[in-house]
């Protein structure tokens, strides 16, 4: 609007000036001079002029093909906001239905089975007879035991009860069980009777004076203290009924 208020603007001082040129000029051939002084270039005072500035156009000045007046800021704000509304209102929608498909199809975590950890003397992880005792109290409890072979006198056993990573279930003989006890590393099987000492280790087979069957203790920093006691339980007990001489 402006540019175009300029450009009449300027037009209609060129009018002016042109009108006024050609009157001095017919007043130089007629050799005659007005006896009216010409109004100033500043401010004409022919017909159709309006000096600057938007208060003195008159209402209805530019023609109507001209373009409308460009739309304000407040408009145009609100322009935005009625486009973001079917954005927010389909983003809305997507969040209620993520977050109730995901709490409606969590599931719930399944708790592994516990695992028990044996230690053997030597290659008696192999001993069919032990290896049956063991699958069946896996079978029963629902729990899986894993094997770790070594010496019956092991000093990496001690080490191992007392400051390692301790297994849960040891089979030793009777030297190493006393030497066991001695040093409060293995927990008591079976609540003692008024007058009985308390157990530390059970027996896998009957002791006779030329056969010495091995025995079952739990740890102090064993993992799982009570399947532990239940693996001794039924080692002892199914050992002595598998076979009559037991595990040796």
């Amino acid at each position: 609007d402006n540019v175009r208020y300029l450009d009449e603007w300027r037009a209609q001082h060129r009018r002016y000036y042109a009108a006024k040129t050609e009157a001095l000029r017919g007043r130089r051939q007629r050799r005659a001079h007005a006896a009216i002084k010409p109004a100033s270039p500043r401010t004409p005072s022919y017909p159709g002029y309006f000096p600057p500035g938007p208060a003195s156009r008159p209402p209805g000045y530019f023609s109507a093909g001209q373009p409308a007046a460009a739309p304000s800021s407040s408009s145009r704000r609100w322009t935005w906001v009625l486009w973001c509304l079917p954005l927010l209102a389909g983003v809305g929608v997507w969040l209620v239905l993520t977050t109730g498909d995901g709490s409606r199809a969590a599931p719930q975590a399944v708790e592994a089975p516990p695992v028990l950890h044996l230690w053997t003397p030597g290659l008696m992880s192999q001993a069919p007879e032990l290896a049956a005792l063991v699958r069946g109290f896996e079978e029963t409890h629902g729990v899986t035991v894993r094997w770790q072979a070594g010496p019956v006198d092991s000093w990496e056993l001690i080490h191992a009860v007392m400051v390692g990573q301790s297994p849960d279930v040891v089979l030793v003989d009777q030297e190493l069980g006393a030497r066991l006890t001695a040093m409060n590393a293995l927990l008591p099987l079976v609540p003692p009777a008024e007058g009985e000492p308390v157990q530390y280790t059970l027996p896998l087979g009957e002791e006779t004076l030329w056969v010495r069957a091995l025995r079952a203790a739990v740890p102090a920093r064993s993992r799982h203290p009570d399947l532990a006691r239940a693996l001794v339980a039924y080692l002892a007990s199914a050992a002595g009924a598998a076979s009559g001489a037991g595990i040796h």
